[in-house]
């Protein structure tokens, strides 16, 4: 598994066990592996997850916040 696999999952199971939607911010805060990382950089790492189908992407007031997907 690659480096990017790994940090995606994470991303998975953290979004999964919050089961409340959040910003990249509070992705980056609530895990301290991932806080080495960019807004970009985790931003660039759900997109694949929200094109999929695996994660949901809800816009409230101009700030996104994703989800898993039910």
């Amino acid at each position: 598994m690659n480096v990017r696999a790994i940090v995606t999952i994470a991303i998975s199971c953290l979004l999964t066990a919050c089961g409340e939607p959040m910003t990249v911010t509070d992705i980056i805060k609530a895990d301290p592996d991932l806080s080495e990382l960019t807004n970009q950089k985790v931003s660039a790492l759900l997109r694949p997850l929200v094109e999929n189908g695996k994660v949901e992407k809800v816009i409230d007031k101009r700030k996104s916040y994703f989800k898993i997907a039910k």
